[in-house]
């Protein structure tokens, strides 16, 4: 046997035997239920509501949306103002300190729900104050604080809101820092990540909030067929971007604080209204050291899971559990109630 010839074999063995390896790694990890990558679920049935913007990553994109989650559904309407903010009908009408400033993700920005039965703006019919709403669907604290230092720039010590309500959610923490699940779901929005990416954060040495940038990234091969490669891929995303849960509530406490620092420059009393969290027992005994002002809004049901009190396909609070949270807001606030008519 001439040495080329040899050489060609050695080679083909250890192909061979490369492929067996993977083979056999894929029925083991398959045997011990793992399993391939799945996509993140496509809503074909809704509008592209969120364009790039060089602080947040992406934020609102202004325009009036109309759209059924169902083919057979009532249609929705959701009507995004010039600022980002889906804001109430007579905004615009009344001085700033007639407003309440609201942060949050989908949940706060009352994702596939008509605009008439948004908490924000349930309240804002019920109450003498219109409703200035900046939640963003996608986004964690961090980027409702950089939105919140954009709006202030335009406030004055004695022209400002009435009241600012970030709309808090556990998940919130995990975004914040981009935990590889997060990760997963960004990857989905790449045709809006810009060059600049989407912010993201960990404490300095001295626990000052620094700022990275995730961007595009590389994709695993293969991932949605084979259970080895979508485990090396989250192997590959926890080396990155692994951080404890512990961790990344302390940096999510540290961005809350911020946002209640932003609200005391102006004097202006600042609420963390918790909607979808699961962890309030240790954020309240943080705020009750830091004096920030919070409550318990959560729906019970929705927060378990009942489908009652889901939209249809799409799965964010539906329309009574916004009236919930409106109510709920209104009594822990104290804010004085009006007929209907009076804001006509």
């Amino acid at each position: 046997m001439n040495k080329t010839l040899k050489f060609y074999i050695f080679y083909i063995l250890i192909f061979i035997f490369i492929i067996l390896v993977i083979l056999l790694s894929e029925i083991g990890l398959r045997l011990l239920g793992y399993k391939p990558f799945v996509p993140y679920p496509k809503k074909p049935f809704e509008p592209v509501m969120h364009q790039i913007d060089p602080d947040t990553g992406i934020i609102n994109k202004a325009g009036i949306y109309e759209y059924s989650t169902t083919p057979e559904g009532e249609k929705i309407k959701i009507t995004i103002l010039s600022d980002s903010s889906r804001s109430s009908e007579n905004v615009d009408k009344v001085d700033l300190n007639k407003k309440i400033y609201f942060f949050g993700c989908s949940i706060g920005f009352g994702w596939a729900v008509d605009d008439k039965y948004v908490a924000s703006n349930v309240i804002a019919k019920y109450t003498p104050y219109e409703s200035v709403n900046l939640s963003v669907g996608g986004l964690g604290s961090y980027e409702a604080l950089l939105l919140l230092k954009r709006a202030a720039k335009k406030w004055a010590y004695n022209n400002k809101p009435k009241a600012i309500i970030y709309q808090a959610a556990t998940h919130h923490a995990n975004r914040n820092v981009m935990d590889p699940l997060w990760v997963h779901i960004k990857d989905n929005m790449n045709k809006l990540i810009n060059a600049n990416g989407q912010p993201y954060i960990r404490l300095d040495s001295k626990g000052n909030i620094k700022e990275f940038r995730h961007k595009k990234r590389f994709i695993f091969p293969l991932r949605e067929y084979s259970a080895l490669m979508a485990l090396l891929e989250e192997a590959y995303l926890n080396v990155k971007y692994g951080i404890t849960f512990e961790e990344a509530r302390e940096i999510n406490l540290k961005v809350i604080s911020e946002m209640n620092n932003v609200a005391k420059k102006f004097e202006i009393p600042f609420f963390v209204v918790f909607v979808y969290s699961t962890d309030i027992e240790y954020y309240q005994t943080a705020f009750s050291q830091l004096n920030i002002k919070s409550f318990d809004c959560n729906h019970q049901k929705y927060n378990s899971g009942d489908p009652n009190f889901k939209v249809p396909v799409d799965n964010h609070p539906n329309a009574s559990v916004h009236e919930y949270y409106a109510k709920c807001i209104i009594k822990n606030l104290g804010l004085e109630l009006l007929n209907t008519e009076d804001k006509q």
